[in-house]
């Protein structure tokens, strides 16, 4: 097994970056690939995941927590520095695919070498003391295979809950929904104290042995690795613009009656969208007609609407700006 060195980088769109590099371009029919890092506090989010059903954007934006998406599928996870992120590149066998045990084997025997009676569930998550510590996602081609996790070692459990509570759970949608589950600090849990460094060399030594082979990013890897982490991963396309299309319906009552919105969002953008119940809804879809196409965001939308609503107007119609910013976004 070969060890990644990521030159001790803490971005995360650095490093899924590299690691998508690592996948699609080394050699792994003879060696495969092991890739260990830390990531500055992220929520990293599934492939096929919509971001709104999954985060509170105004907490993540507030807190400073960037949000990038992955190549894999599953569920929505918080890094922060209190957090080992580990990745394994191998050649594709279907044995493997959907094959955690494999893949989790070396991290599950390093985490009970340290004293936790540590296990995989049927949802493929390590789990100890009944609490989830790590969760795992794969990604596959016709040749190669990504299996990779997390584990949490002495994370903010305060972000991570705030981080991952969903903005919009009313929304309708065909996306990968996570799974809420308890959990804790491997810290916590640990019989016999350990720092970060020792845990993070207990778990290197465990998946890439006591003096591992290790591989550098040259300069052509590194060219095209920022290359990737620049344009992928830091586009509003690939981490918001990916999530699946999704319908918005929501109510508002009013002095005048019932005021109700249908809203289509597709690649993250504003598809179609229509106001019924009265004057208001008249109004508003007379006023509001070019919303779409606009990124469904509320930080984008608030400025468009408050430039476009009548206050005198609405305040006539039992309304506000402020209702309907809150009722669109």
């Amino acid at each position: 097994m070969i060890l990644v060195d990521n030159g001790g980088r803490t971005d995360p769109r650095y490093n899924l970056a590299l690691e998508e590099h690592v996948f699609r371009t080394r050699d792994v029919r003879a060696e495969s690939y092991v890739f260990l890092y830390v990531n500055r506090p992220s929520v990293v989010i599934g492939r096929h995941q919509n971001v709104l059903e999954e985060i509170d954007p105004e907490f993540t934006e507030r807190a400073g927590i960037q949000l990038v998406r992955r190549i894999s599928g599953g569920g929505a996870v918080y890094h922060d520095e209190g957090n080992l992120n580990f990745s394994f590149i191998t050649q594709y066998a279907p044995d493997r695919f959907n094959n955690y045990r494999e893949f989790t084997r070396p991290i599950i025997e390093a985490l009970r070498t340290l004293g936790l009676d540590a296990g995989l569930n049927e949802r493929n998550d390590i789990t100890a003391a009944g609490c989830k510590i790590s969760g795992n996602a794969q990604f596959t081609s016709r040749e190669r295979m990504l299996s990779h996790g997390t584990l949490l070692f002495d994370s903010d459990l305060d972000g991570l809950r705030n981080s991952l509570t969903p903005a919009r759970p009313d929304l309708e949608s065909k996306s990968t929904k996570s799974v809420r589950s308890r959990v804790a600090n491997i810290r916590e849990l640990m019989p016999v104290p350990t720092d970060f460094p020792g845990f993070q060399e207990c778990i290197r030594t465990a998946v890439a042995g006591a003096q591992p082979r290790v591989w550098r990013p040259d300069e052509d890897d590194l060219r095209a690795v920022r290359a990737l982490a620049g344009g992928k991963y830091s586009s509003w396309e690939w981490n918001y613009g990916r999530s699946p299309r999704f319908a918005v319906a929501r109510s508002l009552a009013t002095g005048a009656g019932e005021l109700r919105l249908h809203l289509e969002v597709r690649q993250g953008l504003i598809d179609s969208w229509s106001f019924s119940g009265g004057a208001a809804a008249e109004y508003l879809n007379a006023t509001l007609r070019d919303i779409t196409g606009r990124r469904y965001w509320r930080s984008d939308l608030n400025l468009f609407l408050r430039q476009r609503l009548d206050a005198a107007r609405l305040a006539d119609l039992d309304l506000s700006p402020q209702r309907i910013v809150d009722l669109i976004v």
